[in-house]
């Protein structure tokens, strides 16, 4: 009987914890990832020859428990995996690498968007077509690392 009730327990964890990942019931940190998605690339012969295409990432995370801070992300669709902002610098638009990672308020969310904060995709591996999935790898300060499948949407939103 007490076998019974560890593996229930042990279950239910896993299923909590697969449901956070995918924007469902927190996990035992508090973090949601939610409103995920990334924005379809149109591979070409000049994009190629540039060192290739990029993307981005956007998405909302949030927080139920402590403040945290995500300070890397990762994929295989890219050469490089970056966070980035847009800063406007003498009235021109810029990306930029964030510095020391996002901070995720607790009891709060940030919000990853067009036109601010986002995870870049620099040199893609493949075309990213609308309907198309793949992984992202977000690793946070306090949480840990979590794994959240990204879907591609069209360019024009």
């Amino acid at each position: 009987m007490k076998r019974k009730l560890i593996l229930f327990g042990v279950l239910g964890i896993l299923i909590a914890t697969s449901l956070s990942a995918c924007g469902g019931t927190p996990a035992p940190t508090g973090l949601r990832i939610t409103d995920v998605w990334a924005r379809a690339s149109a591979m070409s012969t000049d994009a190629m020859e540039m060192g290739g295409k990029n993307s981005a990432v956007y998405m909302k995370i949030n927080n139920d428990g402590a403040a945290d801070k995500l300070v890397q992300a990762t994929s295989t669709v890219a050469a490089s995996t970056e966070l980035h902002t847009v800063e406007m610098k003498d009235g021109v638009m810029q990306m930029r690498p964030v510095e020391g990672g996002i901070d995720v308020p607790a009891r709060g969310a940030v919000e990853l968007k067009p036109g601010g904060l986002h995870v870049m995709l620099i040199g893609l591996h493949q075309d990213l077509k609308p309907g198309d999935t793949f992984n992202l790898k977000l690793t946070f300060e306090k949480a840990g690392v979590m794994e959240i499948p990204v879907p591609v949407r069209a360019l024009v939103q």
